[in-house]
C-alpha cells in the first residue's frame, strides 16, 4: 500500500499575512494541493459560538469533503483544543489515549505553556488494507521533553 500522510501544525487556523483568526479557506486550498491520504492536524480549536473557531476540524474536513474526528486534549475557552485526524478513506476506529501530565520536579518553574496532552489513533480503510496512524503534539519546553 503506497499512501501519503501528513501532519501540520494549523496554529488554530491563526493567518499571520492578513493577521486574523480563521483562514481555513487558505488551509482547505493548500491541504487539497498536497494530495494526502490521511491529515494529522495540531492546534486545533473546537470553541462553541465562535463562527471562527467552532469545529475547525469539521469545518476543514467539510470543505475537503473528508471524514474527519477531533481529539481533545484540554478544555480552552468553554471549548476544546486539541488534535485531529482528517482523510479521504473510511475510518475504521478512532480513539484518544490521554498522556499523563508530567509532575513537576522539586524546584522547577512550570513552562508557561503547560498543558495535558493526548495522542490520537485511527484506523482506515485503504484499498483494502489497514493502516494505522497515530498522531500527536508535544510541547517543546525541557521538562515536557523527559520521559520515564
Amino acid at each position: 500500500m503506497i499512501c501519503k500522510v501528513m501532519t501540520y501544525n494549523i496554529q488554530s487556523c491563526n493567518d499571520f499575512e492578513e493577521k486574523r483568526l480563521g483562514s481555513q479557506e487558505k488551509l482547505i486550498a493548500y491541504l487539497r494541493e498536497t494530495d494526502a491520504d490521511v491529515v494529522v492536524l495540531n492546534e486545533v480549536r473546537d470553541l462553541p459560538g465562535d463562527p471562527l473557531t467552532e469545529d475547525q476540524a469539521g469545518m476543514i474536513a467539510r470543505g475537503l469533503g473528508w471524514n474527519y474526528r477531533f481529539a481533545k486534549a484540554i478544555d480552552l475557552y468553554n471549548g476544546s483544543y486539541g488534535n485531529a485526524f482528517l482523510t479521504r478513506h473510511p475510518i475504521k476506529s478512532f480513539s484518544v489515549p490521554p498522556v499523563p501530565l508530567r509532575e513537576l520536579e522539586p524546584g522547577e518553574e512550570p513552562p508557561r505553556w503547560r498543558e495535558a496532552r493526548c495522542v490520537l489513533r485511527a484506523e482506515v480503510e485503504i484499498n483494502g488494507q489497514t493502516l494505522v496512524v497515530f498522531g500527536s503534539h508535544f510541547g517543546l519546553s525541557a521538562g515536557e521533553q523527559k520521559y520515564a
